[in-house]
């Protein structure tokens, strides 16, 4: 068999005027013309990369393979690339077996129909084969060379590849609608492209929606001077006012009323008796002033028992996914507010499970994710059409405060690239401190658009004036994931923040709060370090770019001496751990409370030991620990142990033990003056008391 080679340029995109692709040797039977095996043939090829020519080898096994990726061609540069094939030589290789197929299914994505009966929406299928070229179908019968497919409905439906080696896959997919009742959601749009839909779990998350049953195109003067209303559906089902005019002596003429409207213009806005109904118009009892156009209606008695439901998605901690079902009616003028943060306290607790020995540790306790669909319903209703929104929104076991940026949104805690805003840090601190030889780790946002770049964070070193130490001992680290791989598992599906033990979910990145360990022993003359998270962005043609992920965070090193330490951690507002050690003075209490009495009946007053006998007492030990010269911003700090729902003391067994704040942890402190002392009471774990 005759073989002969062909270079082709795949998966081209275009960026700015640059465009980028893979070159692709593949193999054709030179009798038939089509694709066929290499089986281990030997193409020779040269390279012409912006003037660079050489003269390279290489062996195709299968059908193709890739010589070449990155840029192609520059208009605005004058770069270029050019390959040629100058032989080709059969091999003796073994035709590859069609059971060891490689053909995978990537991921689909879908857009969704801006409108139902809008017929706009995409499927793109993302599939990979080692035995090119990859058809792709929606209904198995039809198939074409492209992965994209237009036109589409709402829907759920099944994609279907195949490749030059027999193999075929198959992989389901849901078409989503956008309706245009959806008027807000709990994000914050900061610039074109950079939004944030990370919100505090125990503040408000609303939804908005708008109900919209009918469009008005347009407001215009009926002959009987009344609003004549158009709309863009048949409404000609309404009930419209009905007069009888009796004809017996003395029966009063009946008046049956009409259904009422709803309608929503510039200039008409309110619910008015109908008295004539056609297909696509209504006649208003309301006296025409003005013609006016745009604007919609809704009308009860076409959509009786009218609501919106909304199903959240989450993955649970058994590795499957979950839905939570929201429902909720509309005021008078169709809008709906939609409270889920009662629903999404569920998905964060308090629990930590990081154990201290990963370089950084995604927490999903204290982070979770969800992905968003909503329906109209309605008595009667004949088909749902279902609205998937396109991405997935964060909740944070935190609660904003009073006057804080964003609200309930955590947008200033948020990384975006491009140095477009530094994230703030996960912590109550203004300035944390670091106590060595105790657990501590400092919490971040993992923002979905970090995903892709090669996050990393630097250590430096202060002195007492808080200038670098030269030279610098602490490296670089570059963030990974729990199992160990890096951080940059891209597999394309949603940026869903899935449990650790989630190890068979495709779903690899790790969104979601992340904490990194600070586990280093500092030098003599360190009493302070800054740690920040950056990446670096390199372009085809350029010189390598360093953007900020996270502000500078300045940490101080707890220097004391150790002297009967008493080492907290507690969930701070802000919505992570933080941590404090209290040393040297600390008080010690006992409370007793006597939980049961039995009055004895006494007929000798004279001889009798008791009139009433303790049964049974309960004890609590307390401690009081205390800080003095605390600036007032560290005390605001150390508030959050009173309120955190999580307190625990460190043991020596390295283990963590939970203590509650009793009710004379309240302690008052001035804000004109800088420093000032502080004092928390602790309760520790009842004792065990003798009890009959």
């Amino acid at each position: 068999m005759s073989l002969y080679a062909q270079i082709s340029i795949q998966g081209t995109a275009l960026i700015g005027t640059t465009q980028y692709g893979r070159v692709i040797i593949s193999i054709y039977d030179s009798s038939t013309g089509q694709p066929t095996n290499g089986n281990n043939c030997s193409v020779v090829y040269t390279q012409n990369i912006n003037g660079l020519t050489s003269t390279n080898t290489t062996t195709v096994s299968g059908i193709s393979t890739e010589v070449y990726s990155g840029e192609i061609s520059d208009s605005s540069t004058g770069y270029y690339t050019n390959f040629t094939i100058v032989s080709v030589t059969p091999g003796a290789g073994i035709p590859p077996n069609p059971a060891a197929d490689d053909l995978t299914i990537v991921n689909i994505i879908t857009t969704p129909e801006s409108a139902v009966g809008a017929g706009d929406g995409t499927i793109t299928i993302n599939a990979t084969s080692s035995f090119p070229p990859i058809q792709y179908s929606i209904d198995n019968v039809h198939w074409q060379s492209s992965s994209k497919f237009t036109g589409q409905h709402t829907g759920y439906g099944t994609a279907y590849v195949k490749d030059n080696n027999s193999g075929a896959v198959n992989q389901s997919y849901d078409v989503g609608l956008v309706g245009n009742i959806l008027v807000s959601d709990p994000s914050v749009t900061l610039s074109p492209g950079n939004v944030s839909r990370w919100n505090a779990a125990f503040n408000n998350i609303w939804f908005k929606f708008q109900r919209k049953d009918f469009e008005i195109t347009s407001i215009t003067q009926n002959v009987d001077g009344n609003i004549l209303v158009a709309v863009n559906g048949n409404v000609s089902q309404v009930k419209v006012r009905t007069t009888i005019t009796s004809t017996v002596f003395g029966v009063p003429t009946v008046t049956s009323p009409g259904d009422f409207v709803y309608i929503n213009t510039a200039l008409y806005q309110g619910s008015y008796e109908c008295l004539q109904a056609n297909t696509g118009s209504l006649v208003l009892a309301l006296t025409w002033t003005i013609n006016d156009t745009i604007g919609f209606c809704n009308i009860n008695s076409l959509r009786p028992y009218y609501n919106i439901q909304l199903i959240i998605t989450y993955a649970n901690s058994t590795g499957s996914y979950s839905t939570i079902t929201v429902k909720g009616s509309p005021f008078p003028d169709g809008h709906c507010w939609m409270d889920i943060s009662s629903f999404l306290k569920s998905l964060v607790n308090s629990q930590d499970n990081s154990g201290y020995n990963l370089v950084n540790y995604r927490d999903a306790n204290l982070s979770a994710s969800y992905t968003v669909k909503y329906a109209e319903l309605w008595n009667g209703q004949t088909s749902v059409q279902w609205a998937t929104l396109p991405y997935p929104y964060y909740v944070l076991y935190t609660a904003r405060q009073i006057q804080q940026l964003g609200g309930g949104n955590m947008q200033q805690f948020v990384p975006f690239l491009l140095g477009f805003q530094p994230g703030l840090w996960i912590t109550d601190f203004t300035m944390p401190v670091y106590s060595y030889g105790f657990p501590f780790d400092m919490s971040f946002i993992f923002s979905e658009y970090m995903t892709g770049t090669s996050p990393y964070y630097i250590i430096t070193l202060l002195d007492f004036n808080q200038n670098p130490l030269n030279p610098q001992t602490i490296p670089n680290q570059y963030l990974i994931n729990t199992d160990g791989s890096f951080i940059l598992n891209q597999d394309g599906s949603k940026f869903l923040i899935a449990p650790p033990n989630l190890i068979n979910v495709s779903i690899t990145q790790t969104v979601g709060l992340n904490r990194l360990l600070i586990n280093f022993q500092p030098p003599t003359n360190c009493f302070y370090f800054t740690i920040q998270v950056f990446y670096d962005l390199t372009p085809p043609s350029g010189t390598k770019v360093t953007y900020p992920l996270t502000v500078s965070q300045l940490v101080r090193l707890d220097i004391n001496t150790p002297d009967r330490p008493v080492y907290l951690r507690w969930i701070g507002l802000t919505g992570s751990w933080n941590y404090y050690r209290f040393c040297y003075n600390q008080i010690y209490g006992l409370d007793v409370t006597n939980e049961t009495l039995i009055k004895n009946f006494v007929t000798d007053w004279a001889n009798t030991q008791s009139i009433q006998q303790v049964v049974q007492k309960n004890a609590g030990k307390k401690l009081q620990v205390m800080a003095e010269n605390v600036s007032n911003s560290d005390i605001i700090a150390l508030e959050g142990i009173k309120t955190s729902p999580q307190v625990q003391m460190y043991m020596n067994s390295g283990k963590w033990q939970t203590v509650d704040t009793g009710a004379q942890s309240y302690t008052e402190h001035e804000t004109f003056i800088d420093y000032y002392n502080f004092s928390v009471t602790l309760m520790l774990p009842e004792r065990n008391l003798q009890t009959l």
